[in-house]
């Protein structure tokens, strides 16, 4: 499934890798960014959600609504709702 935005669940270019189960509303990345396959699957983007330049998130996890997720952060677990989250491996701030 795929939100209202101008966005396919894959896309590729030189510098982004977005291989994602689903992908909500208003979604916005930034360079550098790979979302893709782990062991178990691809993960679920939720609705109003940003991943900024050089993260990383994979495996069949789900990123959850209105979720932040800093430059540089790798993400491999779910992440709730209303999240901001950085580092490697990804904590959870907010």
């Amino acid at each position: 499934a795929i939100g209202c935005c101008d966005w396919s669940s894959d896309v590729c270019s030189s510098d982004l890798i977005v291989l994602a189960e689903r992908i909500g509303e208003n979604f916005s990345v930034y360079q550098n960014v790979t979302v893709g396959y782990g062991k178990d699957g691809k993960p679920s983007i939720g609705n109003h959600v940003s991943i900024y330049s050089g993260a990383v998130v994979f495996g069949g996890i789900t990123i959850g609504d209105h979720v932040r997720i800093a430059a540089n952060t790798v993400v491999r677990t779910d992440i709730p709702p209303h999240s901001l989250v950085y580092g490697n491996p990804a904590v959870i701030v907010h």
